[in-house]
């Protein structure tokens, strides 16, 4: 047997018992979640498998190929759970290649999440220095505290940097002359096409395991993480939930102008925070960023701080934590 391209067929032997042929269920009607069950009690290695159209040309071979449906066998809860190939509580796990730490909130008893917040964190920082942000804008009487809600902070593969960065350079050219910064904000930034193709990965990965859509998802991140989840939620074709900015800043505006053009009136809203101390990226690029997003029709809800390079104190975590809240939909 050839197997398909990106999907690797493995094909199950036919059953030699005697018991009348099910149908084959209707698979155009079924989510891109079901499609990866059903192949895979079915033992279709879909690791190959990304969209929903891959599943179901996956699907179409195993027949083509002589596999024949088999029903699903009823399981108890305990076996259901046992044989779960995602399990939103694992602390630790990798996805898109990428190892992300995570934070499960109000998901002991099971079920999905009403939420999933990716997270990603700065130039030459990590991502454990994220794990306690999910319980902290889970705690107490803060608005998503009543939510179901999963953390994901993606670690970047390379020195702790989503693309290489001449620090001292970047801080040069954004404190220097307005010369210089206005080129700063328009120049292509190497490294970040490369980046936000992980990132996609990453959120398409999120949506096939979880079945949950990308209606339900935030991005976020901090500086060089906030720039690229400004990148990657303006390329998406699919609007997210909403996008967190914190302590980013505006890069290629003129591309980031065109394309968030095609996310008006999407449903996609925006937290921008940034501190009026910052004397790494300097604050007033968070109002430039702010009226780049609101002239192409992007709700956008503002909130500067008192603090320099960081996420901010209480009240931030309060404002976030209300955001987020909102985010959660039906």
């Amino acid at each position: 047997v050839k197997p398909m391209k990106g999907c690797a067929l493995v094909l199950q032997k036919a059953s030699t018992m005697s018991d009348p042929v099910q149908p084959t269920p209707n698979v155009a009607e079924l989510k891109t979640k079901e499609l990866r069950q059903l192949l895979k009690r079915h033992q279709v290695d879909v690791r190959g498998c990304l969209e929903r159209a891959d599943f179901l040309t996956a699907w179409k071979d195993f027949l083509v190929n002589g596999g024949t449906y088999q029903p699903e066998p009823v399981e108890t809860s305990a076996e259901a759970q046992a044989t779960s190939t995602f399990n939103f509580l694992d602390k630790s796990i990798k996805l898109a290649g990428l190892s992300c730490a995570t934070y499960a909130h109000n998901l002991e008893q099971g079920g999905a999440p009403e939420l999933v917040v990716i997270i990603m964190h700065g130039y030459g920082a990590s991502n454990t220095e994220f794990t306690t942000l999910g319980a902290e804008l889970t705690a107490g009487s803060l608005s998503l505290a009543k939510h179901k809600v999963w953390f994901c902070c993606p670690q970047a593969p390379r020195n702790n940097a989503w693309w290489p960065l001449d620090l001292m350079q970047l801080q040069q050219r954004a404190f220097g002359s307005s010369d210089g910064l206005s080129r700063l904000i328009r120049d292509p930034v190497p490294g970040l096409a490369e980046a936000r193709e992980q990132i996609t990965k990453l959120i398409t990965r999120i949506e096939v395991e979880t079945g949950l859509p990308k209606s339900k998802m935030v991005l976020g991140g901090f500086s060089q993480g906030g720039i690229l989840a400004t990148d990657t939620a303006l390329h998406l074709e699919e609007p997210l939930a909403g996008l967190c900015i914190l302590s980013g800043f505006p890069q290629t505006v003129d591309v980031w102008a065109v394309q968030a053009a095609k996310h008006k009136d999407k449903g996609m809203v925006v937290h921008l925070a940034h501190g009026q101390r910052d004397f790494v990226l300097p604050f007033a690029g968070s109002g430039w960023l702010k009226d780049l997003l609101e002239a192409q029709g992007i709700t956008v809800e503002y909130h500067p701080h008192g603090g320099s390079h960081d996420i901010g104190g209480h009240l931030q975590l309060q404002a976030l934590s209300k955001f987020l809240a909102k985010c959660v939909k039906p």
